[in-house]
């Protein structure tokens, strides 16, 4: 999930070096982050708590990782591999299931 936050929101050069940096260009130019604030500003308060919920579970994951109730002893390998830790890892947001969810719905398009 964190590599693809990095790509719809523009950052994905900042794991991946130079080589993705077309991608960041085109995702910002698109501007999924910006329509899913723009998304979230608007949808109904039952909506919210729905995504707040989703996110709150990512997080709780994220944040236990390797305490002594965890459901995993490490973040996936792809974490370590990018230089991607606990401690740099920014909380999942409700505005990044929307952003996700607009990046999923440009691609089942076959439309770009």
């Amino acid at each position: 999930m964190e590599a693809t936050r990095r790509v719809f929101s523009g950052t994905a050069s900042e794991i991946f070096g130079e080589k993705a940096l077309s991608i960041d260009k085109f995702t910002r130019s698109v501007g999924y982050k910006r329509l899913a604030e723009a998304t979230y500003k608007i949808i109904p308060e039952e909506e919210k708590k729905i995504l707040h919920a989703y996110a709150d579970g990512i997080n709780a994951f994220i944040e236990n990782v390797g305490g002594s109730d965890a459901s995993a002893n490490l973040l996936p390998p792809e974490f370590y591999i990018f230089g991607v830790t606990g401690d740099n890892l920014k909380p999942w947001h409700p505005v990044d299931t929307l952003a996700l969810s607009r990046l999923i719905s440009l691609h089942l398009t076959w439309n770009f």
